[in-house]
């Protein structure tokens, strides 16, 4: 019964490494995992980015925040998958509309500070 017991153990923790390996690609992605990297500093920067984003036929893009961003009003996805990484930063909105949107074909997520590179 003993012996039965640390087959057992043994087995279930070899289930659970290999279930916790195999999560970690799926995750946010790698930076190289992305069509194209967006570095933004301000609210322009930011427009753009988002604006080069929607303008693109198709892809996975980040945009990674490098200071604080205050914004007049919040902004649309309207296609394509983009992650947002704010690296210990984060955007403000001020007035009109203050929110983010995600349209029907189009996906954000928020990642961690770069853990996956």
């Amino acid at each position: 019964m003993k012996k039965t017991k640390t087959i057992l153990s043994v087995l279930l923790t070899a289930v659970i490494l290999l279930t916790m390996f195999t999560a970690v690609p799926f995750s946010a992605g790698a930076v190289g995992d992305f069509t194209a990297n967006y570095d933004v500093s301000t609210a322009s920067d930011l427009t753009a980015a988002v604006s080069a984003i929607n303008a693109a036929d198709s892809g996975t893009y980040s945009i990674t925040l490098k200071a604080n961003i205050s914004c007049a009003g919040g902004f649309s996805l309207t296609k394509n998958s983009i992650t947002i990484f704010g690296e210990n930063h984060s955007i403000n909105f001020t007035s009109g509309v203050k929110s983010i949107q995600a349209w029907s074909g189009s996906t954000i997520n928020l990642g961690a500070d770069r853990l996956c590179q």
